[in-house]
Parts: structure tokens; sequence; C-alpha cells
């Protein structure tokens, strides 16, 4: 499927969009399908941008995919 896509394209830069930006910087998703979509995404990309709009802020749902600290830049819109 797309995770073995995925692994074999390396990128310049990723954007990428989650559900919950916890207060102490964990970045989550709802859905297990994601998990390895955004990880395998983050995985091969040499710049990483974080899209999101600004009710996910201070929102943690089950599955952690990484850390605001991963991103080179955060946008909240």
């Amino acid at each position: 499927g797309c995770e073995r896509f995925l692994r074999y394209i390396n990128s310049d830069i990723a954007f990428v969009t989650v559900d919950g930006i916890s207060h102490d910087g964990m970045i989550s998703v709802k859905d297990e399908e994601n998990v390895e979509l955004v990880r395998i995404g983050l995985e091969n990309a040499s710049k990483k941008i974080l899209i999101a709009v600004s009710s996910k802020q201070g929102l943690k749902y089950t599955y952690n995919v990484g850390r605001t600290e991963d991103f080179d830049d955060i946008i909240i819109i």
C-alpha cells in the first residue's frame, strides 16, 4: 500500500498535518492507519513542516507520531 510506496521516496520537504498538538509538544493522530504514513514521511524528508489549524492545539490523541521539535517549521492557521 501507501506505506510501502513511501518508504522508497526521499523528499526535500514533507508537509504533515495531524489531529492534535499537546501542551507538552507531543504530536498525535486519531487513526492507527495514519501513524505509519506520518512517520515514514518524516523519516525520508530533508525538511519537515507541520501544518495545523489552531483548534488542534492542546489536543492529545491515542497515537503519538512525534514531537514539535521534530519539525523544522510549524505553521498554525
